[in-house]
């Protein structure tokens, strides 16, 4: 039900940085759980675990358009919509590696 995880690279700075924890809650693959804005993790087949911000929900395609917050990140303006079927959970708290 929950999983931690942790941020490893720069793609959604500021918000999290390298080394910091994410505590996630566990999805069922229904998309009405997935709002815009949310933070995901989700499984790509060539990059791994990627964490990214929603930025539209495709309800009948059961799919998710993610954006990184920094401006050079990997997101889906490169990868293309994300099933919801590889997303691991979403970010319910953050724990920051005490800078």
């Amino acid at each position: 039900m929950f999983k931690i995880v942790r941020i490893k690279g720069h793609s959604m700075y500021p918000r999290y940085q390298d080394g910091d924890f994410l505590i996630l809650r566990r999805l069922s693959d229904v998309s009405s759980r997935y709002k815009v804005g949310q933070i995901v993790v989700f499984q790509h087949e060539t990059y791994g675990t990627l964490v990214k911000r929603i930025e539209q929900v495709d309800a009948v395609r059961r799919r998710l358009f993610v954006l990184s917050d920094h401006e050079d990140g990997l997101d889906s303006r490169q990868l293309g919509w994300i099933d919801v079927s590889r997303v691991t959970g979403r970010v319910l708290f953050h724990i920051g590696r005490g800078r």
